[in-house]
């Protein structure tokens, strides 16, 4: 990716789940709710960049010194953010929104992760996040027959989530489940796969446990408690 202002990214360049929740955040957008955008976990750069074009006041973030800093040389202003330690408090809750893509599988803790980003945020801050799904029905497929399988054998991905284990983690570090959305078998890819003549409503519960993503919307409602898997998980379970 070239440095900023040397070119432009079109939305079709980027993936579904970016397509989502771009729609998603410009929306919200018009309300004037966005003042402070952080990407956190920013890979090549494309997205954020789509961001600022479309005046978002974004910053991005990685773990390492490295990433940082080549992240600044291609005019981003970047910070460095380990989401697997504990936030620095000085930093304070100044962002009122967070993009969280295709990272939460990358982490050995996902709830420090989530439990990091609800400190970073204002009060009713935003958090737009997308994971692949565990539940995925052609990753299934594959797997039932003998065959390697995009997610459960990427060597980079270290935990995986279904919608089940997204919802009661963000809930249980304090966000509430605004709306989702999840790749329909047969949109979205080249030589499709034809879906029989079902209402789409049922294509869309169907999707929402086993298309290829989860992207989530979630609004921050309280500080977060939990701070561990365990602790989490007993507080999942105890409200349902």
């Amino acid at each position: 990716i070239a440095p900023l202002g040397q070119t432009s990214i079109e939305l079709s360049s980027l993936e579904e789940y970016h397509r989502v929740i771009s729609g998603w955040m410009l929306q919200r957008n018009r309300e004037r709710v966005m003042a402070s955008v952080l990407d956190a976990g920013t890979s090549d750069g494309a997205w954020p960049r789509w961001l600022i074009e479309n005046d978002f006041n974004v910053t991005v973030s990685d773990r390492t010194l490295k990433a940082v800093e080549g992240l600044k040389a291609k005019g981003f202003h970047a910070l460095e953010i380990d989401l697997e330690k504990k936030q620095d408090e000085s930093m304070g809750r100044s962002f009122d929104v967070v993009t969280f893509i295709e990272v939460l599988e990358h982490l050995v803790d996902p709830i420090v992760a989530l439990n990091g980003i609800n400190s970073l945020m204002t009060d009713a801050g935003w958090l737009y996040l997308s994971t692949p799904n565990f539940n995925y029905f052609r990753d299934i497929f594959k797997y039932c027959m003998g065959k390697d399988a995009t997610i459960h054998h990427n060597p980079h991905h270290v935990r995986f989530f279904n919608a089940r284990t997204v919802f009661w983690m963000l809930k249980s570090q304090g966000f509430d489940v605004i709306r989702w959305h999840s790749d329909l078998p047969g949109e979205g890819r080249k030589g499709r796969l034809a879906r029989p003549l079902l209402p789409v409503s049922f294509w869309r519960r169907l999707s929402w446990h086993y298309g290829a993503h989860v992207i989530v919307e979630a609004r921050k409602i309280a500080p977060a408690l939990h701070t561990n898997w365990m602790q989490a998980r007993i507080a999942f379970y105890k409200e349902f």
